[in-house]
């Protein structure tokens, strides 16, 4: 017999999956790609090296300031050259579905656009 407990944590890993599923698909099927024309995404090895420099902060900050605009699960975080400047592109997924996408500089961490 299965308990209450495990029930919840099966349904749980179920709905999780489930987002993961629907990430995958968004991210294979293109649709979270609006980065600005005029900006150039850094490769892993570089956003490390900008971090470890001080010029930006971390992957998480950029993370944890979209979450908090209330602008869904992470999908994807990118961190690009934009004019001159370095900022994070943070995909989300909220969850009715629809896609989001959150600027944040990347020197201050704090979020400059949500769409």
């Amino acid at each position: 017999m299965i308990s209450s407990a495990s029930n919840r944590q099966i349904a749980g890993m179920r709905s999780w999956s489930g987002f993961l599923a629907v990430a995958g698909a968004l991210l294979g099927a293109g649709a979270v790609a609006p980065v600005s024309a005029q900006a150039a995404c850094l490769s892993s090895e570089q956003m490390r090296e900008a971090i470890f420099a001080g010029h930006a902060v971390p992957a998480d900050t950029a993370t944890r300031a979209a979450r908090e605009a209330g602008a869904g699960d992470v999908v994807r975080v990118r961190l690009c050259q934009d004019d001159k400047r370095l900022v994070y592109h943070v995909v989300t997924l909220h969850r009715d579905g629809r896609v989001g996408h959150v600027t944040v500089d990347g020197s201050s961490g704090k979020v400059a656009n949500v769409r």
